[in-house]
């Protein structure tokens, strides 16, 4: 996938934006009360002309292309509405991992930091989202190393991170916060009735 996302991708984004920050409607509601006056200055401007001479048919083609054209300039506007508010969203999510990528310090010795390339949805694991970062030469253990700052900074639980052999993608499965399911320890469990006093931790069960 290029670096250029098309047209059907950054509207996809917008709509995804508008989805989870309802408030952001409002930036749509703007658009059509302007778009509702420019149709009305469009009708008043077209009535100034003189085609209502012309033969009735001719009049017809003439009055269905303008208001063809003048419907579809509107539709394109709000297409570039929906646009920028995916673009606004993405530069200010790319910008927040940049920042945290040096602050952590997940760079090269030149101070390079992963640059975000794309986010789309995992179909593999539900609620899942796949971050693609440009990994400009980090090694995995670098990676592994700041799995803990990751999370902080893209809101979520690291899963199946995958660097890549012979590329230079980084891709960064995130189950976000809110899908997270806690998990809780019951005292009146059987399993835990004959241990007084016993705290298991790590992967072993060491005590």
């Amino acid at each position: 996938m290029s670096n250029q996302k098309n047209i059907f991708a950054l509207i996809n984004d917008g709509l995804k934006e508008l989805w989870k920050k309802k408030w952001k409607f409002i930036f749509i509601v703007l658009y059509t009360i302007v778009a509702f006056f420019l149709w009305n200055i469009s009708c008043a401007i077209y009535e100034l002309f003189t085609f209502n001479e012309l033969p009735e048919l001719i009049y017809k083609i003439v009055s269905i292309f303008y208001y063809s054209i003048i419907a579809i300039v509107l539709l394109l506007l709000l297409f570039q509405v929906v646009i920028s508010i995916g673009k606004v969203a993405n530069r200010k999510l790319k910008n927040r991992c940049e920042t945290g990528f040096r602050r952590c310090g997940l760079k090269t010795s030149t101070n390079e930091v992963p640059t975000l390339r794309n986010v789309y949805k995992d179909y593999e694991k539900e609620h899942g989202i796949i971050y693609e970062f440009d990994n400009v030469q980090i090694p995995m253990e670098v990676w592994e190393k700041n799995i803990s700052s990751l999370q902080l900074i893209l809101k979520g639980i690291v899963y199946n991170m995958d660097i890549g052999i012979g590329t230079d993608i980084a891709r960064i499965p995130i189950l976000p916060y809110e899908y997270v399911t806690p998990y809780y320890i019951d005292v009146r469990d059987n399993a835990l009735s004959s241990m007084d006093n016993c705290l298991i931790v790590g992967q072993t069960g060491s005590r």
